[in-house]
């Protein structure tokens, strides 16, 4: 069988949504060789990939999530920031990536598509296949966070022409064309004549959760979510008295902000729900004493709770979406950035949330939203439609097979078949562009 290789970013969000994928290729008999800071490794290691850890540049996305301009959209100077740091994190990770892969190479790459160019430097480097993973909204002509308005871009500014051209150079200088391609959309002279077949991409969501969805070529493969369950995350149980379940957290990112989780509990406190909280980084203590029907943790299981959970009051990153979907739990959103803001609205059009901003958080306002969620049954109706359209896409299973088909050998063999039997190849052909 084949042997797999596999770059994703330090991110809970970007690592998570590929376990189910890993597990499917490893029982498909391929080997998997995950690189992952160590510290996002576990769960990989667990599904059983070899990791290959790497030292990130990177730091602490808290930081740079506060340091934003504007937390509603992503700005020019935003977007030059985030870009200088992913140029300096290539540079600095690919010679080591280089040495562990060039030791034990891969016959195929796949990586996040949304931050990690890394990856496909090194898949240039070794003349591998690649393919992209998008564990966010997908992006196209069509569609994108700036042409929607959740970000704001000045094509004018020095500092983004000057950080455009750091990126050029490094992928010129690497002989990264691929990566060329996949981010300036051309080939490496600017050239759109010259870009290729673009690079096969498989986004970790259904189609129907996309805006513009139906916009997006075959290149774009709505797989749907393609995690498993974290089982070093522990499990969860109701008190079993019969009270709603309300579960509220804002991710692995965001989690560090006590006005939030205050409020939550001026909110929640004279309630009849059972509340189960997430709190992250802070001490659950610094909350004062709480009722007995409010529980606060560092860390929970969310897959857990969310499988008895009635409604979710969450910061809308598409990770804990998707497995607040997969329950059929609809949402109180209460986006921190741009991107999230985006989800939330998605949502909100798809009847499956209501969207809050965080700045206009009193109690009253929480209150009513999550007593409206709950007494409206069209939502969980809705939340349980969009469960099928993530099963329907295919998971894990569908994703291994577009992946096996990228395989060298299995294009060898189709390449071979299309001269004895070009029929059955027009007909393979055929299903995988009714697959998409």
């Amino acid at each position: 069988m084949a042997h797999i290789g596999f770059f994703n970013i330090p991110g809970f969000g970007h690592v998570n949504v590929t376990q189910g994928l890993v597990a499917e290729l490893v029982a498909r008999g391929h080997r998997v060789s995950y690189a992952v800071p160590a510290a996002y490794g576990a769960e990989i290691e667990r599904a059983g990939a070899r990791l290959v850890p790497y030292d990130t540049t990177l730091t602490d996305p808290r930081a740079t999530l506060a340091a934003t301009a504007d937390p509603d959209r992503l700005t020019t100077v935003d977007y030059v920031h985030n870009l200088r740091g992913l140029t300096r994190e290539t540079r600095a990770i690919v010679p080591p990536l280089l040495d562990a892969f060039r030791a034990d190479p891969p016959e195929l790459m796949l990586y996040d598509g949304v931050l990690g160019w890394a990856g496909r430097v090194v898949a240039d480097a070794l003349d591998v296949p690649a393919i992209r993973c998008v564990p966010t909204l997908a992006v196209n002509e069509h569609w994108s966070l700036a042409s929607a308005g959740y970000a704001s871009f000045d094509p004018t500014d020095p500092e983004l022409a000057a950080v455009f051209g750091e990126m050029g150079a490094l992928f010129a200088e690497l002989d990264a064309l691929g990566a060329a391609r996949d981010f300036f959309g051309a080939g490496a002279g600017g050239n759109a004549d010259e870009a290729g077949p673009r690079t096969p991409t498989l986004v970790f969501l259904p189609r129907a959760l996309q805006p513009a969805g139906d916009t997006f070529d075959d290149s774009h493969h709505f797989v749907g979510p393609c995690a498993a369950p974290r089982t070093l995350d522990g499990d969860w149980t109701p008190p079993g008295d019969g009270r709603p379940v309300v579960l509220v957290s804002l991710g692995t990112v965001q989690s560090g902000r006590p006005g939030f989780f205050r409020a939550c509990v001026d909110a929640l406190r004279d309630t009849d729900w059972h509340v189960v909280m997430a709190v992250g980084a802070q001490d659950p203590a610094g909350l004062g004493p709480l009722p007995p029907h409010i529980e606060a943790h560092a860390h929970l299981p969310q897959q857990a709770v969310l499988r008895h959970a009635d409604a979710f009051v969450t910061h809308a990153g598409m990770g804990s979406v998707l497995e607040a979907l997969s329950s059929a739990v609809p949402m109180v959103t209460v986006p921190q950035m741009g991107e999230q803001r985006a989800n939330a609205d998605r949502l909100a059009a798809l009847g499956v949330a209501l969207p809050l901003h965080r700045d206009a958080l009193d109690p009253a306002a929480l209150r009513d939203a999550v007593a409206r969620l709950l007494a409206d049954p069209t939502a969980r109706e809705r939340a349980r439609a969009l469960r099928e359209h993530i099963r329907a896409a295919g998971g894990p299973a569908r994703a291994a097979d577009l992946v096996e088909r990228q395989l060298p050998l299995v294009q060898a063999v189709s390449a071979v078949s299309a001269v004895s039997a070009p029929s059955a190849v027009s007909a393979a052909t055929a299903r995988t562009e009714g697959e998409s």
